[in-house]
C-alpha cells in the first residue's frame, strides 16, 4: 500500500494498482471542485407526445454530503416544435431543480441544441445515486413534446453524423 504524507499526516493512500484515494482528514477550501463527471448519450430516440417524460438517467458518485452539484446540460434535438415544457433535474431522492432551457434559433426540421445549467443544492446522499432529467408540460397536455427526435443521426438528415447529448457535473465544496 502506498501512502503520501505531509507533516506525518496522511494525504493520499493507494492499494495495489487501485486509484489513489484522498484521506478523510483532508479538507478542501469552499468553492473548490472536488469531483468532475461527464456523461454522454448518443442513442437516437423518437419521443412520443406526453405530459411528462423522464428521458435520461445515469449514476453519479457524490463525494461529500454537504457539496453542491453544478450541471451543464447540452441536449441535441431535431425539431420544428415550439411546445413549451419545464425542464428539471434531480439527484437521488432530492428535489427537482428547474433548468431554464432555450432553443438555438434554427429552421424547421433542423437540429437544435438546447443548453442549460442546473445547480443542485439538496443532494446530501454520498456514493452512487441516480441523476434524472425530465421535461413536463405546464398544462398537463399530452399532445406536447419538445422535439420528435432526441440525438438525431444521419437517418434524419444525411448531412449529420450521430449527435450526442452531454451532462457535465462539477461537485463543489460549500
Amino acid at each position: 500500500m502506498g501512502e503520501f504524507k505531509i507533516n506525518d499526516k496522511s494525504v493520499f493512500t493507494q492499494t495495489g494498482s487501485d486509484e489513489p484515494v484522498v484521506s478523510s482528514n483532508v479538507d478542501f477550501p469552499a468553492g473548490h471542485v472536488i469531483n468532475f463527471h461527464r456523461e454522454t448519450n448518443s442513442t437516437r430516440t423518437a419521443w412520443s407526445n406526453s405530459a411528462d417524460n423522464t428521458f435520461w438517467s445515469f449514476t453519479y458518485n457524490k463525494k461529500i454530503a454537504s457539496s453542491d452539484l453544478y450541471c451543464l446540460v447540452n441536449l441535441s434535438m431535431r425539431t420544428n416544435y415550439s411546445d413549451v415544457q419545464t425542464w428539471v433535474m434531480k439527484y437521488g431522492s432530492g428535489s427537482w431543480f428547474v433548468m431554464p432551457m432555450g432553443y438555438h434559433a434554427g429552421f424547421a426540421s433542423n437540429s437544435r441544441p438546447m443548453t442549460s445549467t442546473c445547480f443542485i443544492t439538496d443532494a446530501t446522499q454520498v456514493g452512487d445515486n441516480t441523476i434524472y432529467i425530465r421535461w413536463y408540460t405546464q398544462d398537463g397536455g399530452t399532445g406536447n413534446k419538445p422535439a420528435p427526435i432526441w440525438n438525431p443521426s444521419s437517418s434524419d438528415d444525411a448531412r449529420h453524423t450521430q449527435e450526442i447529448s452531454t451532462v457535465t457535473i462539477s461537485e463543489i465544496k460549500k
